[in-house]
């Protein structure tokens, strides 16, 4: 059973269980926040996402320079479980076909795929932005002196066998 009971450390006092946590790595509420936020600020931009006159391309970098940023802030510390990485793509997809002007009737009618709206406009599917950042932060990581933090986590080792049971 697990209990939401407050736990003493010794010498330092007691410690309260909390629910939510805005560090957690990957909770569903975090993924949920960042694509409300994304939401949000496509939203806001939608005259120009909208605009038969703008061309595909430049709404892509668009979205890339201000939607994207806002999607993936703090995206390298997740831990995503599939689920959570559907979401993404899907909030992505949506995107990708309402700067395109298609919508779900269209592409099931037309056979129209995820890969042809992103040629069109100019930008890579979900999943190698969430790699590119990961890969950006580790290489940060690497040229961080052995005294920081991250590095000592990223490649610290224990040298005991790991118990029995």
């Amino acid at each position: 059973m697990f209990t939401t009971s407050r736990f003493y450390i010794d010498g330092t006092g007691f410690i309260d269980f909390c629910e939510k946590s805005k560090y957690l790595l990957a909770s569903d509420a975090d993924v949920d926040k960042r694509i409300t936020s994304a939401t949000a600020a496509f939203g806001a931009l939608k005259n120009i996402f909208a605009d038969k006159y703008l061309s595909e391309e430049l709404k892509g970098e668009v979205y890339m320079a201000l939607i994207l940023p806002t999607l993936l802030y703090g995206c390298e510390a997740w831990s995503l479980r599939e689920d959570l990485l559907m979401r993404l793509r899907g909030f992505h997809y949506r995107c990708a076909r309402s700067m395109c002007r298609v919508n779900l009737h269209h592409t099931f009618r037309h056979h129209i795929t995820p890969a042809s709206l992103f040629r069109r406009l100019g930008i890579l599917d979900i999943d190698s932005y969430f790699h590119n950042r990961i890969l950006r932060w580790a290489g940060h990581v690497v040229r961080m002196p052995m005294s920081r933090a991250p590095r000592q986590l990223l490649t610290g080792w224990v040298s005991h066998s790991r118990p029995i049971g």
